[in-house]
C-alpha cells in the first residue's frame, strides 16, 4: 500500500489496515504528520530523503532565504537522532537525491540541464505536455521558475534556497548511511528529468557524493532492495537469480564505472555490447517516429 499525501486519520487507518493484511505500506510522509507519527506507523519505507528533510523543515519552523544557515545546523545537530529512530523503527528510505539535486537546474537553466541528459531515450509521451503527463520541455516543466525569471533578487533568494535545500538532504544521507539504516536506490524515474535507466547511474553517484562508500553505494542498488522486497536477487548465489551485469571497470574503484556495460545476463539472455547498443538505438528511433515536438536543440 502506498501512503500519498493522506490525512492523519486516513494515514493511520491505511497503516493499521496494512498490518492486519500483512501487505507492507511505503510512500510519503503528508505535511501535517511528523516523524514521531511516520516512528510509530509501522510503515515499512518511505519513498524519499526529501521527505525527511520536509519533516525537519516544519519541526524548525520553516525555510525562508533569511535562516539558511540556522536550518543547517539543527539539521546536523538532529540528523543522526531521527537516523537512529529509523533504523530502530525498522523504515527503508528509497534515496531519489539525484532529482533533488537536479532541481536548481532545472529551475534555473533548464535548456542547458535538458542538454545534459540522455533525452533521445525518455517517451515523447511523458516528455511533451499529454493529458497524462506535465512535460519536460521549457513552458510545461513543473520545476521551471519562469514566474521569477525576470527577477535577479528573487532568482538569488530562490537559489539560495535550493542549494540548502540540496545541501540538507546530502546531510540526511549521510546521517542515514553512517548509522545503518537501509537505503535503497530509488529515483522517481518519469519524473521530469529523470530518464528511467540512465537516471540510476546518476542516483549512484549521488548516494557516492553524499559521503556513501562505493560499497555501500552498490548494495544500495543490489541486495538492499532485494532484501526488502524479499527477492531471490541481489547477490551472486546458487539459489538466487542469474541476472548479472558485467563492467569493463571497477566500480569500488570509481562508482561511475557502473555505465561501463560490458555484458548483461537477464532471464537466461545474454545480451552484449552490441546487442544492447541496437537495443538504445532503436529506442530512438521509435522515439522519433511518435515525437510531435522537435528537441533537436536539446541534443548535443
Amino acid at each position: 500500500m502506498k501512503a500519498y499525501n493522506l490525512n492523519r486519520e486516513v494515514y493511520f487507518a491505511v497503516a493499521d489496515e496494512s498490518k492486519k493484511q500483512n501487505i507492507p505500506m511505503i510512500g510519503h510522509l503528508a505535511s501535517e504528520l511528523s516523524l514521531e507519527d511516520l516512528y510509530h506507523s509501522g510503515q515499512s519505507q518511505l519513498a524519499h530523503v526529501e521527505e525527511i528533510t520536509k519533516a525537519t523543515i516544519r519541526d524548525f519552523g520553516g525555510l525562508g532565504y533569511d535562516n539558511t544557515e540556522e536550518y543547517i545546523t539543527y539539521l546536523r545537530k538532529n540528523a543522526n537522532g531521527i537516523a537512529i529512530k529509523l533504523k530502530e523503527n525498522n523504515i527503508t528510505i528509497s534515496s531519489t537525491i539525484w532529482l533533488m539535486e537536479s532541481l536548481p537546474k532545472q529551475k534555473f537553466d533548464l535548456h542547458n540541464f535538458l542538454k545534459s541528459i540522455e533525452l533521445p531515450y525518455q517517451n515523447p509521451g511523458i516528455l511533451e505536455r499529454s493529458k497524462i503527463a506535465k512535460g519536460w520541455l521549457p513552458g510545461n516543466n513543473n520545476y521551471e521558475n519562469s514566474d521569477i525569471k525576470n527577477d535577479p533578487d528573487k532568482i538569488k533568494k530562490s537559489q539560495l534556497f535550493w542549494k540548502t535545500y540540496v545541501q540538507a538532504i546530502h546531510i540526511m544521507t549521510k546521517a542515514l548511511a553512517d548509522n545503518q539504516v537501509t537505503i535503497i536506490a530509488g529515483t522517481d524515474s518519469n519524473t521530469a528529468g529523470v530518464v528511467a535507466g540512465f537516471s540510476l547511474h546518476d542516483e549512484l553517484e549521488s548516494l557516492s557524493k553524499s559521503g556513501l562508500s562505493t560499497t555501500q553505494v552498490l548494495q544500495a542498488a543490489t541486495l538492499a532492495p532485494a532484501k526488502w522486497m524479499q527477492s531471490d536477487a541481489g547477490k551472486i548465489e546458487v539459489g538466487y537469480r542469474a541476472d548479472l551485469v558485467l563492467l569493463e571497470k571497477n566500480p569500488i574503484e570509481d562508482i561511475r564505472n557502473t555505465k561501463s556495460i560490458h555484458t548483461i545476463i537477464t532471464n537466461g539472455r545474454l545480451l552484449g555490447r552490441k546487442e544492447l547498443d541496437k537495443i538504445l538505438q532503436s529506442i530512438k528511433e521509435v522515439n522519433n517516429k511518435s515525437r510531435k515536438k522537435s528537441i533537436d536543440k536539446f541534443v548535443n
